[in-house]
């Protein structure tokens, strides 16, 4: 661990830094450093992954851990049906991480791939019985983890983890999401936080992002 923390310190001139664009994703990244489990939830755009990936960047480059594991649920988005993905599970699951990858190339820059050696994808069906130790988990499109699965996965965190569940019950592929039930039950709990993003903070990817929730919000209600 400590030969690890040396090696990037001296070989990483393009380190990155946080540098949060909204005082929302401030205090999310403060939330994450002061709690063993985060939920960050919210309207598209706002930068939960992205956040949930530089906390994740930071502690291991840091030092803090020993490596970075994504996972999400396998359910194909609004509805899609991609047919069979040939591959192993990891592989299979591997399809649906892009979203992450885009933000962990964003971020880290050069130290992308220093980052990547010490990533590991797990299907989220395969964390049963599992325990996650000195890691950061990410477990991205929680909205479409069902009730068991979501306690499934709480409850994997090992010694020296940091856990952040990222997701928009809004775009939900499962009938009666609990994520936010879940995640303002679980941060009555010590150690627990959540952070629920505005719509205005969905700017960060474009300013035309609320204005396109708002719209569709009116339309969800029987609007023209």
């Amino acid at each position: 661990m400590t030969k690890r923390k040396k090696q990037y310190q001296h070989n990483s001139p393009s380190k990155p830094k946080f540098r949060p664009l909204t005082s929302e994703q401030a205090d999310a990244y403060e939330l994450c450093w002061s709690n063993h489990i985060t939920f960050l939830t919210g309207p598209a755009g706002c930068s939960k992954s992205y956040t949930a990936i530089a906390f994740a960047v930071d502690r291991l480059l840091g030092g803090c851990v020993e490596q970075v594991v994504f996972t999400r649920p396998a359910i194909e988005a609004c509805g899609e049906n991609l047919g069979f993905l040939p591959g192993t599970a990891v592989q299979k699951v591997s399809s649906y991480m892009h979203p992450l990858f885009d933000n962990l190339n964003d971020y880290a820059g050069d130290m992308a791939l220093v980052v990547k050696a010490d990533l590991k994808i797990e299907p989220l069906a395969y964390m049963r019985g599992r325990t996650v130790k000195n890691s950061v988990l990410i477990l991205d499109e929680a909205q479409n983890a069902n009730l068991s699965q979501l306690k499934m996965l709480l409850t994997r965190i090992g010694e020296g983890s940091s856990f952040v569940i990222c997701g928009d019950a809004d775009q939900s592929d499962i009938q009666h999401s609990k994520l936010m039930s879940v995640a303002s039950a679980m941060s009555k709990i010590d150690g627990i936080g959540h952070l629920h993003f505005t719509s205005t903070s969905a700017a960060i990817r474009h300013p035309l992002i609320p204005h396109i929730i708002e719209a569709f919000d009116v339309l969800s209600c029987g609007g023209s």
